[in-house]
């Protein structure tokens, strides 16, 4: 299956969103979702789904009292 070109800059794209949560995090530890939404210049939401693919992934940890920090 053929990947059209909007499909592969949107990938490209939000390959770079994670790329900029998981440097936020690095840079600013124990930040919370809505701070690092902030910073990064998403909303709340998309923010939420980086971090679960970041936390996934392994390159962040989210701790109890929802704060993130790198892994």
């Amino acid at each position: 299956v053929a990947v059209s070109s909007w499909q592969a800059v949107r990938a490209r794209q939000a390959g770079e969103r994670e790329a900029q949560f998981v440097a936020y995090v690095k840079e600013n530890p124990g930040s919370r979702l809505a701070d690092i939404a902030r910073g990064i210049g998403v909303q709340n939401s998309a923010a939420n789904g980086l971090a679960k693919k970041a936390v996934a992934a392994g390159k962040v940890k989210k701790s109890a009292d929802k704060t993130y920090s790198a892994a």
